[in-house]
């Protein structure tokens, strides 16, 4: 069997990209420890993170991937992230943090290190109250990046979603497509094209298009020892629509961080934790109807990045199952 290498392995890649890293920043060659924060290979996604670390020069931290392979879309996405940082109305309570470095051909980006707490760990570990605090602060966050981008209002036309949850449920049923606990998902598709043709037959609502994070979820967020909320990994792959990305965020906060009797029948997010953050955010309605699609919808979507097979699943996949399943059986009921 021949050794790994660093087109196969995200890891071996981002150590294979640190020579090159400090040349360019000027940074000595040696001296460096590296340190693995994040390593992911699923069959969609393949990537690591290591924190670099010198005894006389602040912290990086370089990330790298061998899958996707596509060197023009990594380019794209490190484009994007350069522009919602520079897009981002930074104060001492919110930020994101800055690129340094990118090697598009090569797959790999460096950013200043931040030291922090994670979203998830910090929200479990906090009273109510205090995770209160800290819900409104994300959403404050959200509102930072939404409104620095532009806001666009214009017509909610769910006709789209209702083609694409069609598809999927064809798809499913002709076996063109498999996904765990099949009659789940398609009760819960079901239950969406009712929805989203409901909302349709009501006339299109208003809703917001703006610069999304892109890839909304608690581990993207930390929390600095000043206090200081940070985001990254921001993929706003051009603008869409603002309860998309806040639907994926409190679906995470929903999924992650409460058990799944903290679900009302019927209802996919806690009312106190959606009050909280919608206060932060101070732009949307807790009974906002396309909101509420979105977050029914990242649901489905949650559960259908699942392997059919429980032999394909990855330990990471199999924590996804286990938690969402319960909290999709309360919220579409029938499914």
């Amino acid at each position: 069997m021949r050794p790994p290498h660093p087109d196969d392995d995200p890891e071996l890649r981002a150590h294979a990209a640190m020579p090159e890293m400090l040349a360019d920043l000027g940074l000595p060659p040696t001296g460096w420890r590296a340190t693995r924060l994040m390593r992911r290979t699923d069959p969609d996604l393949a990537r690591a993170v290591l924190r670099c670390d010198h005894r006389a020069h602040p912290s990086l931290v370089i990330k790298a991937q061998t899958r996707p392979s596509d060197a023009a879309e990594h380019a794209g996405d490190v484009a994007y992230q350069r522009r919602a940082h520079d897009v981002f109305p930074h104060a001492p309570d919110l930020s994101v943090p800055e690129l340094v470095w990118e090697d598009p051909e090569g797959l790999a980006c460096a950013l200043r290190y931040v030291e922090g707490e994670k979203g998830a760990p910090r929200l479990r570990r906090l009273a109510p109250a205090a995770r209160g605090d800290a819900l409104r602060h994300l959403g404050r966050w959200f509102a930072a990046l939404h409104g620095a981008g532009g806001v666009e209002a214009e017509p909610f036309h769910p006709r789209a979603s209702i083609a694409r949850y069609r598809e999927m449920a064809e798809a499913v049923r002709a076996g063109a497509a498999r996904v765990a606990q099949r009659p789940v998902f398609l009760g819960a598709v079901a239950e969406l094209r009712r929805r989203a043709g409901a909302l349709a037959e009501a006339g299109a609502p208003d809703s917001a298009r703006v610069l999304p994070h892109g890839d909304a979820h608690l581990g993207n967020f930390l929390w600095g020892p000043d206090g200081r909320l940070w985001g990254y990994d921001l993929y706003p792959r051009g603008r869409s629509a603002a309860a998309q990305d806040v639907a994926k965020l409190l679906m995470d906060v929903t999924t992650v961080v409460h058990a799944p009797e903290d679900v009302e029948p019927g209802d996919p997010v806690p009312p106190a934790t959606r009050a909280a953050f919608l206060e932060g955010y101070g732009a949307m309605e807790p009974d906002d109807p396309v909101l509420d699609l979105f977050c029914r919808a990242e649901l489905v979507r949650i559960l259908s990045t699942v392997p059919a097979l429980p032999a394909q699943r990855s330990t990471g996949k199999a924590r996804t199952l286990a938690r969402v399943l319960p909290v999709i059986r309360r919220v579409f009921g029938h499914a």
